[in-house]
């Protein structure tokens, strides 16, 4: 991780959680190089959110910011192959979902 693996991990609370407040969520977890706490703009936050995929058509829904989907994006941008995976799957089926994209 950190060669060619990145974890990015996006808040959904950019004016609550500063770069301060991240670096010290990532330090009490002890993450390493190659996996990053993001925060900006609310507007920027919201246009990435919304991007992505990770809203609720329930437009009620969609504003709970403790509402989210807990899905994991990944993709190989080389290949131009991307999914997405329930991270309340067991770490295996996560790590099977990530063999196809390096399959040429």
């Amino acid at each position: 991780m950190g060669k060619d693996i990145f974890f990015l991990t996006i808040t959904l609370q950019p004016k609550k959680d500063t770069p301060a407040i991240l670096k010290e969520y990532a330090d009490n977890f002890n993450i390493k190089p190659g996996w990053m706490f993001l925060t900006g703009k609310p507007a920027d936050v919201e246009t990435l959110r919304q991007a992505l995929g990770y809203t609720d058509w329930d437009p009620e829904q969609d504003k709970l910011l403790t509402n989210h989907i807990g899905m994991a994006r990944y993709g190989n941008d080389t290949l131009q192959r991307w999914g997405g995976v329930s991270l309340r799957a067991t770490p295996e089926n996560i790590a099977s979902n990530f063999k196809w994209l390096t399959q040429v």
